[in-house]
Protein backbone atom coordinates (compact mmCIF):
# COMPACT_ATOMS: atom_id res chain seq x y z
CA UNK A 1 0.00 0.00 0.00
CA UNK A 2 2.95 2.42 1.01
CA UNK A 3 4.51 1.77 -2.74
CA UNK A 4 1.26 2.26 -4.00
CA UNK A 5 0.89 5.77 -2.16
CA UNK A 6 4.50 6.76 -3.14
CA UNK A 7 4.12 6.14 -6.79
CA UNK A 8 0.41 7.93 -6.95
CA UNK A 9 2.61 11.03 -5.88
CA UNK A 10 5.26 10.32 -7.97
CA UNK A 11 2.18 10.04 -10.89
CA UNK A 12 0.72 13.55 -9.47
CA UNK A 13 3.89 15.41 -9.92
CA UNK A 14 4.91 14.00 -13.17
CA UNK A 15 1.22 15.55 -14.52
CA UNK A 16 1.84 19.04 -13.08
CA UNK A 17 5.73 19.37 -13.46
CA UNK A 18 5.36 17.91 -17.17
CA UNK A 19 3.36 18.89 -20.76
CA UNK A 20 1.47 16.68 -22.87
CA UNK A 21 0.54 16.80 -26.72
CA UNK A 22 -2.65 15.11 -27.31
CA UNK A 23 -2.92 16.81 -30.80
CA UNK A 24 0.23 17.76 -33.41
CA UNK A 25 -0.02 18.71 -37.40
CA UNK A 26 2.15 20.17 -39.56
CA UNK A 27 1.20 18.68 -42.58
CA UNK A 28 4.41 16.48 -43.35
CA UNK A 29 2.03 14.11 -44.29
CA UNK A 30 1.97 15.73 -47.78
CA UNK A 31 -1.72 14.97 -47.58
CA UNK A 32 -5.13 17.09 -47.45
CA UNK A 33 -7.05 16.51 -45.46
CA UNK A 34 -4.23 15.02 -43.04
CA UNK A 35 -4.92 11.37 -41.62
CA UNK A 36 -7.98 11.54 -39.38
CA UNK A 37 -8.97 14.81 -39.76
CA UNK A 38 -11.41 15.73 -42.58
CA UNK A 39 -13.09 19.07 -44.03
CA UNK A 40 -16.59 20.23 -43.57
CA UNK A 41 -17.33 23.00 -47.14
CA UNK A 42 -15.01 23.52 -49.61
CA UNK A 43 -12.71 21.04 -49.58
CA UNK A 44 -11.33 21.88 -53.21
CA UNK A 45 -10.51 24.72 -52.11
CA UNK A 46 -7.82 23.28 -49.45
CA UNK A 47 -4.25 22.11 -50.68
CA UNK A 48 -0.74 21.34 -49.54
CA UNK A 49 1.55 24.34 -50.02
CA UNK A 50 5.38 24.03 -50.30
CA UNK A 51 6.16 27.30 -48.97
CA UNK A 52 6.55 28.82 -45.40
CA UNK A 53 4.18 31.38 -44.89
CA UNK A 54 2.27 30.83 -41.87
CA UNK A 55 5.57 30.91 -40.15
CA UNK A 56 6.35 27.51 -39.81
CA UNK A 57 8.63 24.84 -42.50
CA UNK A 58 7.58 23.98 -45.53
CA UNK A 59 4.99 22.60 -46.68
CA UNK A 60 2.09 23.55 -44.93
CA UNK A 61 -1.64 23.99 -45.57
CA UNK A 62 -3.32 26.12 -47.70
CA UNK A 63 -6.60 27.43 -48.04
CA UNK A 64 -7.69 29.25 -51.70
CA UNK A 65 -10.22 32.37 -52.65
CA UNK A 66 -13.98 31.55 -54.05
CA UNK A 67 -16.94 33.61 -55.05
CA UNK A 68 -19.57 32.21 -52.77
CA UNK A 69 -20.54 32.93 -48.69
CA UNK A 70 -20.44 30.18 -46.79
CA UNK A 71 -18.41 28.56 -44.23
CA UNK A 72 -15.39 25.94 -44.34
CA UNK A 73 -14.07 23.96 -41.56
CA UNK A 74 -10.70 21.46 -41.07
CA UNK A 75 -12.13 19.03 -38.57
CA UNK A 76 -9.59 17.26 -36.25
CA UNK A 77 -9.93 13.45 -35.47
CA UNK A 78 -11.62 12.56 -31.82
CA UNK A 79 -9.28 13.09 -29.09
CA UNK A 80 -9.52 11.73 -25.53
CA UNK A 81 -9.61 14.60 -22.65
CA UNK A 82 -11.40 12.76 -19.99
CA UNK A 83 -10.46 14.26 -16.82
CA UNK A 84 -9.12 17.69 -18.13
CA UNK A 85 -10.74 21.04 -17.45
CA UNK A 86 -8.58 22.99 -19.39
CA UNK A 87 -6.59 22.73 -22.67
CA UNK A 88 -4.06 24.99 -24.47
CA UNK A 89 -3.81 25.43 -28.42
CA UNK A 90 -1.24 26.76 -30.69
CA UNK A 91 -1.26 27.32 -34.76
CA UNK A 92 0.76 29.18 -36.87
CA UNK A 93 -1.12 31.32 -39.57
CA UNK A 94 -0.65 33.74 -42.32
CA UNK A 95 -3.94 35.43 -43.56
CA UNK A 96 -3.21 37.38 -46.80
CA UNK A 97 -6.38 39.52 -46.82
CA UNK A 98 -7.94 40.79 -50.20
CA UNK A 99 -11.17 43.32 -49.27
CA UNK A 100 -14.03 44.06 -46.44
CA UNK A 101 -16.17 42.59 -45.06
CA UNK A 102 -13.11 39.58 -44.83
CA UNK A 103 -14.41 36.07 -43.71
CA UNK A 104 -13.75 35.74 -39.85
CA UNK A 105 -10.85 32.85 -38.99
CA UNK A 106 -11.73 31.20 -35.95
CA UNK A 107 -11.04 28.06 -34.00
CA UNK A 108 -13.87 26.22 -32.60
CA UNK A 109 -14.46 22.58 -30.71
CA UNK A 110 -16.97 20.13 -30.13
CA UNK A 111 -17.90 17.36 -28.37
CA UNK A 112 -19.96 13.92 -28.96
CA UNK A 113 -20.23 15.48 -32.99
CA UNK A 114 -22.17 18.03 -31.58
CA UNK A 115 -22.31 22.02 -32.24
CA UNK A 116 -19.17 24.10 -32.79
CA UNK A 117 -18.34 26.39 -29.94
CA UNK A 118 -15.80 29.17 -30.89
CA UNK A 119 -13.12 29.20 -29.05
CA UNK A 120 -10.68 32.45 -30.74
CA UNK A 121 -11.99 34.36 -33.80
CA UNK A 122 -10.87 37.35 -35.83
CA UNK A 123 -12.23 39.33 -38.73
CA UNK A 124 -9.53 40.69 -40.69
CA UNK A 125 -9.03 44.04 -41.98
CA UNK A 126 -5.66 43.51 -43.30
CA UNK A 127 -3.27 40.56 -43.38
CA UNK A 128 -2.76 38.84 -40.48
CA UNK A 129 0.68 37.30 -39.24
CA UNK A 130 2.68 35.34 -40.27
CA UNK A 131 3.33 34.29 -36.42
CA UNK A 132 2.06 32.39 -33.80
CA UNK A 133 -2.13 32.21 -32.19
CA UNK A 134 -2.06 30.62 -28.79
CA UNK A 135 -4.50 30.58 -25.69
CA UNK A 136 -6.15 28.29 -22.97
CA UNK A 137 -8.90 26.44 -23.53
CA UNK A 138 -11.54 26.26 -20.73
CA UNK A 139 -15.16 25.10 -22.31
CA UNK A 140 -17.82 22.44 -21.30
CA UNK A 141 -16.22 20.05 -24.73
CA UNK A 142 -12.88 19.93 -22.85
CA UNK A 143 -12.81 16.62 -20.47
CA UNK A 144 -15.26 14.80 -23.00
CA UNK A 145 -13.55 11.37 -24.58
CA UNK A 146 -14.62 12.43 -28.13
CA UNK A 147 -13.38 16.05 -28.00
CA UNK A 148 -12.52 17.66 -31.56
CA UNK A 149 -11.34 20.85 -32.69
CA UNK A 150 -11.33 22.75 -35.95
CA UNK A 151 -9.82 26.01 -37.59
CA UNK A 152 -12.57 27.87 -39.87
CA UNK A 153 -13.30 30.65 -42.51
CA UNK A 154 -16.81 32.15 -42.02
CA UNK A 155 -17.87 34.68 -44.72
CA UNK A 156 -17.39 36.19 -48.12
CA UNK A 157 -15.27 33.59 -49.50
CA UNK A 158 -13.71 35.91 -52.18
CA UNK A 159 -12.56 38.88 -49.85
CA UNK A 160 -9.51 37.10 -48.86
CA UNK A 161 -6.74 35.91 -51.12
CA UNK A 162 -5.57 32.54 -49.25
CA UNK A 163 -5.05 31.47 -45.64
CA UNK A 164 -1.99 29.71 -44.30
CA UNK A 165 -1.87 27.27 -41.17
CA UNK A 166 0.88 25.30 -39.81
CA UNK A 167 1.71 23.54 -36.27
CA UNK A 168 -1.65 22.90 -35.00
CA UNK A 169 -0.62 21.57 -31.32
CA UNK A 170 -3.19 20.30 -28.77
CA UNK A 171 -1.40 20.35 -25.57
CA UNK A 172 -0.98 20.90 -21.67
CA UNK A 173 1.96 23.00 -21.33
CA UNK A 174 4.87 22.70 -18.58
CA UNK A 175 5.09 24.96 -15.92
CA UNK A 176 8.02 26.99 -16.80
CA UNK A 177 9.13 26.40 -20.27
CA UNK A 178 11.30 28.91 -22.29
CA UNK A 179 11.71 27.31 -26.21
CA UNK A 180 13.76 29.50 -29.02
CA UNK A 181 11.43 30.18 -31.61
CA UNK A 182 14.21 31.78 -34.43
CA UNK A 183 17.04 32.50 -35.24
CA UNK A 184 17.05 35.78 -37.23
CA UNK A 185 20.63 36.66 -38.32
CA UNK A 186 21.13 36.94 -41.62
CA UNK A 187 22.01 33.49 -43.72
CA UNK A 188 25.01 35.65 -45.14
CA UNK A 189 27.31 38.15 -43.89
CA UNK A 190 30.00 40.44 -43.72
CA UNK A 191 31.75 42.23 -40.69
CA UNK A 192 30.69 42.34 -37.26
CA UNK A 193 27.38 40.72 -36.82
CA UNK A 194 25.23 40.95 -34.08
CA UNK A 195 23.04 37.15 -32.94
CA UNK A 196 19.53 37.71 -32.69
CA UNK A 197 16.23 35.89 -32.46
CA UNK A 198 13.42 35.25 -30.94
CA UNK A 199 11.99 32.87 -27.65
CA UNK A 200 8.59 32.57 -26.75
CA UNK A 201 6.69 31.67 -23.13
CA UNK A 202 5.63 27.88 -23.83
CA UNK A 203 4.62 27.31 -19.99
CA UNK A 204 2.23 28.62 -17.57
CA UNK A 205 4.42 30.51 -15.30
CA UNK A 206 5.57 33.59 -15.81
CA UNK A 207 9.14 34.27 -17.30
CA UNK A 208 10.64 36.98 -15.87
CA UNK A 209 14.73 36.15 -17.10
CA UNK A 210 15.93 34.35 -19.26
CA UNK A 211 19.75 33.55 -20.13
CA UNK A 212 20.85 33.36 -23.79
CA UNK A 213 23.95 31.47 -25.23
CA UNK A 214 25.57 31.28 -28.54
CA UNK A 215 28.61 29.68 -29.83
CA UNK A 216 29.87 29.29 -33.68
CA UNK A 217 31.28 25.79 -34.53
CA UNK A 218 32.96 24.68 -31.50
CA UNK A 219 34.14 28.18 -30.66
CA UNK A 220 33.84 30.13 -27.33
CA UNK A 221 30.54 30.55 -26.03
CA UNK A 222 28.70 34.26 -24.95
CA UNK A 223 25.77 34.57 -22.81
CA UNK A 224 23.97 37.58 -22.30
CA UNK A 225 21.07 37.88 -19.95
CA UNK A 226 17.71 39.35 -20.42
CA UNK A 227 15.23 40.22 -17.54
CA UNK A 228 12.37 41.92 -16.13
CA UNK A 229 10.85 40.19 -19.05
CA UNK A 230 7.20 39.52 -17.58
CA UNK A 231 6.50 37.42 -20.34
CA UNK A 232 2.99 35.36 -19.58
CA UNK A 233 1.79 31.96 -21.88
CA UNK A 234 2.49 32.35 -25.60
CA UNK A 235 4.15 36.02 -25.49
CA UNK A 236 7.10 36.20 -27.54
CA UNK A 237 10.50 38.40 -27.03
CA UNK A 238 13.23 39.49 -29.79
CA UNK A 239 16.65 39.63 -28.46
CA UNK A 240 19.95 40.95 -29.47
CA UNK A 241 23.03 39.70 -27.80
CA UNK A 242 25.47 41.65 -25.90
CA UNK A 243 28.31 40.42 -28.14
CA UNK A 244 29.40 39.95 -31.34
CA UNK A 245 31.48 38.85 -33.45
CA UNK A 246 33.54 38.94 -37.13
CA UNK A 247 34.73 35.61 -38.75
CA UNK A 248 36.86 34.75 -41.69
CA UNK A 249 35.20 34.07 -44.96
CA UNK A 250 33.53 30.44 -44.84
CA UNK A 251 30.78 28.37 -44.12
CA UNK A 252 29.74 27.87 -39.66
CA UNK A 253 26.96 26.81 -37.71
CA UNK A 254 25.50 29.22 -35.17
CA UNK A 255 24.29 27.70 -32.04
CA UNK A 256 22.26 29.81 -29.87
CA UNK A 257 20.21 28.02 -26.95
CA UNK A 258 18.50 29.15 -23.80
CA UNK A 259 20.71 28.41 -21.03
CA UNK A 260 18.49 30.13 -18.02
CA UNK A 261 15.08 30.65 -17.48
CA UNK A 262 14.22 32.47 -14.21
CA UNK A 263 17.49 31.61 -12.80
CA UNK A 264 17.33 27.92 -13.47
CA UNK A 265 16.40 25.48 -16.21
CA UNK A 266 13.27 25.28 -17.01
CA UNK A 267 11.26 21.87 -17.44
CA UNK A 268 11.77 21.10 -20.77
CA UNK A 269 15.30 21.27 -22.37
CA UNK A 270 13.96 19.52 -26.26
CA UNK A 271 12.92 23.36 -27.39
CA UNK A 272 15.89 25.54 -25.76
CA UNK A 273 18.30 25.11 -28.61
CA UNK A 274 18.25 26.04 -32.38
CA UNK A 275 21.33 25.87 -34.96
CA UNK A 276 21.63 28.13 -38.10
CA UNK A 277 24.43 27.40 -40.97
CA UNK A 278 25.32 30.88 -42.19
CA UNK A 279 28.21 32.45 -44.04
CA UNK A 280 30.42 34.92 -44.01
CA UNK A 281 31.10 36.24 -47.75
CA UNK A 282 33.28 39.10 -49.00
CA UNK A 283 31.20 42.15 -49.44
CA UNK A 284 27.17 42.33 -49.47
CA UNK A 285 25.15 44.41 -51.81
CA UNK A 286 22.09 45.92 -50.06
CA UNK A 287 18.72 44.98 -52.20
CA UNK A 288 16.39 47.95 -53.24
CA UNK A 289 12.99 46.44 -53.80
CA UNK A 290 11.78 46.90 -57.47
CA UNK A 291 8.31 48.75 -58.22
CA UNK A 292 7.01 48.50 -61.95
CA UNK A 293 4.21 50.67 -62.40
CA UNK A 294 1.58 50.38 -65.47
CA UNK A 295 -0.23 52.99 -66.28
CA UNK A 296 -2.59 54.85 -68.79
CA UNK A 297 -3.71 58.29 -70.24
CA UNK A 298 -7.18 56.29 -70.27
CA UNK A 299 -7.26 54.97 -66.71
CA UNK A 300 -8.57 57.50 -64.19
CA UNK A 301 -7.81 55.25 -60.60
CA UNK A 302 -4.17 55.58 -62.07
CA UNK A 303 -4.36 59.23 -62.03
CA UNK A 304 -5.71 59.39 -58.54
CA UNK A 305 -3.46 56.24 -57.24
CA UNK A 306 -0.26 58.43 -59.09
CA UNK A 307 -1.07 61.62 -56.87
CA UNK A 308 0.30 59.53 -53.76
CA UNK A 309 2.29 57.21 -55.60
CA UNK A 310 4.57 59.43 -57.19
CA UNK A 311 5.79 61.51 -54.26
CA UNK A 312 6.27 58.57 -52.33
CA UNK A 313 9.16 57.94 -55.15
CA UNK A 314 10.59 60.95 -55.21
CA UNK A 315 10.82 60.94 -51.57
CA UNK A 316 12.43 57.53 -51.52
CA UNK A 317 14.51 57.61 -54.92
CA UNK A 318 17.96 56.36 -53.08
CA UNK A 319 15.91 53.19 -51.58
CA UNK A 320 13.91 51.91 -54.39
CA UNK A 321 14.60 50.97 -58.22
CA UNK A 322 11.23 51.60 -60.50
CA UNK A 323 10.24 50.85 -64.08
CA UNK A 324 7.09 52.45 -65.73
CA UNK A 325 5.02 51.56 -68.38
Amino acid sequence: MKKLYVFAILLSITTLVFGQTYLTEDFSGNVMPPTGWSLDGLPAQWSISSTTNAGGTAPEAKFTYISGVTVTRLVSPEVDLTGLTSVFFSFKRFYDWYANPAPKLGVATRSGGGNWNSVWEVTPTGNQGPGDISFEIENNDVGASDFQICIYLDGNMYNLDYVFLDNLILFLPFNLDAGMTAITTPSYISGMTEVTGTFKNFGTDQVSDVEVSWQIDEGDVYTTSFTGLGLDFGDTYDFTCEDMFELPIGAYDLNVWISSVNGGPDDDPENDMMMKPISVISYVVPKLPCFEEFTSSTCAPCASFNASFVPWCEQHADQISLVKY
